[in-house]
């Protein structure tokens, strides 16, 4: 089974443990390798749809461990049995907007055996970093930036029994914190993409008299001068 750099980079950052929660698990890709790799004993692949359970159900056996995945249709953790001891809880592949309701509504306070969660949001890292460090008290231990297919990814280490107050700047929320040493690299070549992407954007609204584009030409200088306090 052949899966992407990004769900590869999500399961190397599995602690070992006894039971893994895969939510929106899609093809169930993250679950069957957390098996095939030891990092899980038990696998819960969750999933708001019946077609992705299937999917992840008939990849389960083609792979050999469907003996160690329960699949459960649920909303996030809703439906997840409370009993259920949790370890990990890896939530990827859907927008940072959604992931935040589905943290928002999942009760995680049910699980006391959870100590870890794995996000990797595809928008808005700004909110679910500001939602794990100021509502859920949660500590970002360390943030891992991928470069997959042409597309920048960041995954999000979080020690879920690890409740602290820890500050972050308004830059740190929009571009992170505690970024992985093995990750600098593809963190300094992510920030000089998105300059560039400022910057040109920044260009074609230069001298327009509209208040729509000048509103929009301050935006871009303070993400510049935000993206400039990450460059340090």
């Amino acid at each position: 089974m052949n899966i992407s750099l990004r769900l590869s980079k999500i399961v190397d950052i599995i602690a070992e443990c006894d039971t893994l929660a895969d939510i929106g698990c899609d093809h169930g890709y993250v679950g069957i390798s957390a098996l095939k790799k030891g990092k899980a004993c038990r696998v819960t692949a969750a999933d708001v749809a019946k077609g992705p359970l299937a999917a992840a159900r008939k990849n389960s056996i083609e792979e050999g461990v469907s003996d160690r995945i329960d699949f459960v249709l649920s909303d996030g953790f809703k439906d997840i049995p409370d009993d259920e001891r949790l370890e990990c809880a890896v939530i990827a592949g859907m927008g940072g907007l959604l992931m935040k309701r589905i943290l928002s509504e999942g009760s995680l306070e049910r699980f006391k055996s959870l100590k870890q969660l794995i996000l990797s949001p595809q928008s808005d890292l700004d909110d679910v970093r500001k939602y794990l460090v100021e509502e859920l008290g949660m500590n970002i231990v360390r943030e891992y930036v991928i470069k997959d297919e042409g597309k920048y990814y960041f995954i999000f280490d979080v020690a879920a029994d690890d409740r602290k107050d820890e500050s972050y700047s308004e830059a740190e929320y929009v571009y992170g914190k505690h970024i992985a040493d093995e990750s600098v690299e593809t963190y300094r070549e992510f920030l000089g993409h998105r300059k560039k992407i400022l910057t040109d954007a920044l260009s074609a609204v230069s001298g327009e008299e509209s208040e729509r584009k000048r509103q929009r030409s301050t935006e871009l200088k303070k993400e510049l001068a935000l993206l400039e306090e990450a460059f340090r």
